[in-house]
């Protein structure tokens, strides 16, 4: 089994065919770490005879020396930790998860809309326009701000800065 500490000798990561999303992160981390990668690709038409082959149905998925782990913010943690973008300090950590978790749960809110259309899908997206996401882009701002304004947690460069750019 790979440890935080080690490299892994193969890594897949399978995630939806399109910019950026919840794999992002790693993809970008395991990059930066030099961390040699798949990345499998799934094609929407292709996922849902795929998806009853996953722990929850859903993905991300990401495959470590021939062991998987899904949830995204765990994946991005472990790629944090192997490309030195992710806290020691348990502190600091805890305030990279909150960041982390905030925008998880954003996308979590925000993903009913994605299968709406027509009308209905517009309203929905102004209805998110008008309050949650002015919400959940405050509340990030202001932890921004009390951190020092740059860096979102353990004033450097983290996976919950990754994640807020995604």
């Amino acid at each position: 089994m790979t440890s935080a500490a080690s490299r892994p000798s193969s890594v897949k990561i399978t995630y939806f065919d399109n910019h950026g999303g919840r794999a992002e992160p790693t993809r970008i981390a395991l990059t930066a770490a030099g961390i040699p990668f798949t990345d499998e690709r799934v094609q929407f038409k292709d996922w849902l005879s795929m998806k009853a082959s996953t722990l929850l149905g859903s993905l991300p998925v990401i495959e470590v020396d021939g062991q998987k782990l899904t949830q995204s913010n765990a994946i991005n943690r472990w790629a944090g930790r192997l490309a030195g973008l992710y806290p020691e300090d348990a502190w600091q950590a805890a305030q990279c998860d909150e960041i982390c978790d905030i925008v998880e749960h954003l996308s979590v809110v925000m993903g009913p809309s994605f299968g709406m259309k027509g009308d209905e899908q517009k309203r929905e997206r102004e209805r998110l326009a008008e309050v949650a996401i002015p919400t959940y882009v405050s509340g990030l701002g202001k932890r921004l701000a009390e951190r020092g304004g740059e860096w979102f947690a353990a004033g450097q460069f983290t996976i919950a800065d990754l994640k807020v750019a995604d």
